[in-house]
């Protein structure tokens, strides 16, 4: 949501993300800060990417203690097969898959785009390298600490999301 806002701030978040680059430490302790001190202490609270990197996952044990990992399980081909057909509505944001054959948005009519970085090889090869030697590292150590819930993403989407809302007692 930073990214989207016209501050000093958004911009250099937006930049770091187009060019898929990881969010500085710097930053990612001010936006995680912010969030959490404009939140009740016992709200449950959905961190979407993050940590991605042993120095994320420093700094964020320090900062959250109870929570569990949902890992969406996807072979490597399988992630690079959905993100290449994958389409975003240019107004609500909204992602459809492959199986998805019309060039406007469902929900509010838009037309669909497919991100730039999404089309190009190197920018993809880019994230899933960062993936693989970053993150993968991070998930498995939480995986030692029985913090890890895994989830076959492989499914359909309907049963990945009562997957999801399971594992968060959310059914």
């Amino acid at each position: 949501e930073l990214a989207k806002e016209d501050s000093e701030l958004g911009r250099e978040i937006k930049e770091r993300i187009d060019a898929w680059n990881l969010v500085s430490i710097d930053i990612l302790e001010k936006v995680v800060w912010e969030f959490i001190k404009n939140h009740d202490e016992n709200s449950n609270i959905i961190f979407d990417w993050i940590p991605r990197s042993l120095e994320q996952k420093e700094f964020f044990d320090r900062v959250v203690k109870n929570f569990k990992i949902i890992y969406l399980n996807l072979s490597k081909e399988e992630w690079e097969n959905r993100v290449l057909w994958r389409r975003i509505c240019f107004s609500c944001q909204s992602t459809y898959s492959r199986t998805y054959e019309h060039k406007f948005c469902e929900k509010c009519w838009w037309k669909l785009w497919v991100r730039v970085d999404d089309s190009d090889d190197s920018a993809l090869q880019k994230r899933i390298d960062i993936f693989f030697s970053q993150t993968v590292p991070v998930i498995e150590s939480y995986r030692n600490d029985w913090k890890v819930i895994d989830i076959d993403a492989a499914l359909e989407p309907e049963e990945v999301n009562k997957l999801i809302e399971k594992a968060l007692n959310l059914e």
